[in-house]
């Protein structure tokens, strides 16, 4: 996650910081991107951005690192 921009090729997405969680090692964000979908990120303490609450940002990651979960987990094939 950054303020700046992120590589075209990288999936990401672009909202606002709605909340900072301090998990020890671990800080979480989370970030509304449309008023019916939230984004959670965590990094490692030392890795993470500090950015403020409120603030636009850009979550980013690469494909390999993707995880789909299906609404329904009864539909999976």
């Amino acid at each position: 996650m950054a303020a700046a921009t992120a590589d075209p090729a990288e999936n990401s997405v672009t909202g606002t910081l709605i909340g900072i969680s301090h998990l020890g090692e671990t800080i979480q964000f989370v970030v509304q991107v449309t008023p019916d979908l939230a984004v959670l990120a965590r990094r490692p303490t030392p890795q993470a951005p500090h950015i403020a609450p409120g603030k636009r940002v850009r979550a980013f990651w690469p494909a390999e690192r993707v995880l789909l979960f299906a609404d329904d987990p009864t539909t999976v094939e």
